[in-house]
């Protein structure tokens, strides 16, 4: 499977028009990305498309390959793009901490390497928290783009896509509130890394391995 056209990409969740209103909410959009440089300027250019990003954390979780220069390209064109280096490869839940502990947004939206958002998308979840402050978080729906016939037309298909949408991290926006922080992104590593171990012990992650939110 080609890694860099099969993918998923983020759909905002429905709104009807009377729900949908502008609210000003600073969205940190985090990106854990490991030898991601096939992937990772589409991710890029579906995050500059969301005007309510005011910061894009790129984290460069140990690649090798030249994902550092395409974050450095799109540093010059977007002054959103910033990038952080971790030491050595520590998986993505790790990355994804480290980024969210340096974001600066009310909310956190957290996407993959190879993965994107659909226009719009971060605006219709911002919309929903501001209306729902009781709510800490929300989830996007999931488009399994240019995934194989025989991937898509699987009897089980349908039961694991829906699995993947509502557990994987990425498809994930949360409220980033000092208080919560902590213990938020705790259970992020706990379940970020079971989430993998299930899906390898099931076999569904060379099926899988090109998720985009």
């Amino acid at each position: 499977m080609d890694e860099s056209a099969a993918h998923l990409r983020l759909a905002a969740p429905f709104l009807s028009a009377g729900q949908f209103r502008t609210f000003m909410t600073s969205i940190s959009i985090i990106i854990p990305c490991f030898n991601g440089a096939a992937t990772l300027a589409r991710a890029l250019e579906s995050c500059g498309m969301q005007p309510k990003a005011a910061q894009i954390v790129v984290v460069d979780d140990g690649s090798t390959d030249a994902s550092a220069a395409v974050i450095a390209e799109y540093d010059q064109r977007d002054s959103r793009v910033g990038l952080l280096r971790m030491p050595y490869n520590g998986g993505a839940a790790r990355a994804r901490n480290w980024g969210a502990l340096h974001a600066s947004g009310e909310l956190l939206a957290f996407l993959d390497a190879d993965e994107e958002y659909l226009p719009g998308a971060l605006g219709v979840a911002s919309t929903f928290l501001a209306q729902h402050p009781r709510e800490v978080s929300i989830r996007f729906d999931v488009d399994y783009v240019d995934f194989p016939r025989e991937l898509t037309t699987h009897a089980h298909f349908d039961s694991h896509a829906a699995t993947i949408s509502n557990t994987v991290p990425s498809s994930l926006v949360i409220r980033a509130r000092r208080s919560q922080r902590s213990a938020v992104f705790r259970w992020t590593t706990r379940f970020a890394a079971s989430a993998e171990k299930t899906a390898r012990s099931r076999g569904r992650c060379a099926t899988f391995s090109a998720i985009r939110v």
